[in-house]
């Protein structure tokens, strides 16, 4: 058996340590360039989602490349992002690639690792769980030091292109190179919480605020999420607000007028990203230096007075 499954981010080597404690077989999920999204664009649907796109691509190359059994979280939430596997897995089959598909979930939380790797038992399972929850930390931890610029920027959106460079066009590494301290909204260790309903007292003041905003109603995907951050953020003095989200993304649609009314609120920038194979990596890199210098300015605007 040689598993593989898609890139995510800083995390993916985490990914690739947990399944070979397990004694599996790991084809490496490669960095997603120009000719890998090609073929996932190529045989998704037009207005799918481009994270949709990068997870097939991500697939074809495992399978090119000798996987035969696929691994691809499922949610379980009311975002079109549930049906990406089945989506995925037919396409696949289509093309006559042949393999399994693996859905973990919050409901199946051990049984799945079970069926990959019958043999493993459940004290060395626990023990893996918790050097790699350690490991996630330490990435996450790690990834923070690297914050050493002048200004602070929080980043909100739909979790993949949030956390997987490809998706938005190493969004974070650019801001970075521009002297920004960058912080995304939900990390893998938080949407692990979020998943299994760990997190409840966690931002609880900020999430009563999103709600109140909303008058309870419910937005899909990691809309709510995003309110919650931006509340967050502007509270925590955060200079700056970038909602990341993949072009027809609808619940960031939705949570974006959302969050420009309390931005606009606590006179804090804010600036919409929206990614998909034909945007223009120009644009962004030009957009990012842009929001940065307002930044500042406004900053030096506000000390002069």
């Amino acid at each position: 058996m040689k598993v593989s499954f898609p890139r995510v981010g800083i995390y993916t080597e985490v990914g690739v340590e947990f399944f070979k404690k397990l004694g599996l077989e790991v084809v490496e999920p490669n960095p997603i360039g120009k000719k890998i999204i090609e073929k996932g664009v190529l045989f998704s649907p037009e207005m799918m989602c481009f994270p949709y796109k990068l997870v097939l691509a991500s697939f074809i190359d495992a399978l090119e490349r000798g996987a035969d059994t696929l691994i691809m979280y499922n949610s379980q939430g009311f975002c079109r992002y549930r049906c990406y596997y089945v989506m995925a897995e037919m396409a696949l089959k289509q093309l006559g690639y042949k393999f399994e598909m693996v859905i973990p979930k919050a409901r199946n939380l051990f049984s799945w690792i079970f069926k990959l790797s019958p043999k493993v038992k459940k004290n060395q399972l626990f023990r893996v769980i918790k050097e790699t929850w350690d490991h996630i930390k330490q990435v996450e931890k790690k990834d923070c030091e690297k914050n050493k610029g002048d200004i602070k920027i929080g980043i909100v959106g739909e979790f993949y292109t949030c956390i997987e460079p490809s998706a938005n066009f190493y969004l974070v590494d650019k801001l970075r190179e521009f002297g920004a301290n960058v912080d995304i909204g939900m990390s893998v260790s938080e949407f692990i919480k979020h998943g299994l309903k760990l997190d409840r007292l966690y931002k609880r003041r900020e999430r009563k605020i999103a709600k109140k905003l909303l008058k309870g109603e419910i937005i899909a995907g990691h809309g709510f999420d995003s309110i919650v951050n931006t509340i967050y953020f502007i509270e925590k003095k955060y200079d700056g607000i970038i909602l990341a989200m993949p072009l027809t993304c609808m619940p960031e649609c939705v949570a974006e007028p959302f969050i420009k009314k309390i931005c606009d609120e606590n006179k804090v920038p804010f600036m919409v990203l929206r990614f998909d194979e034909n945007v223009s990596e120009v644009n962004i890199d030009n957009r990012l230096n842009a929001f940065c210098e307002l930044i500042r300015r406004k900053r030096w605007k506000y000390q002069l007075v």
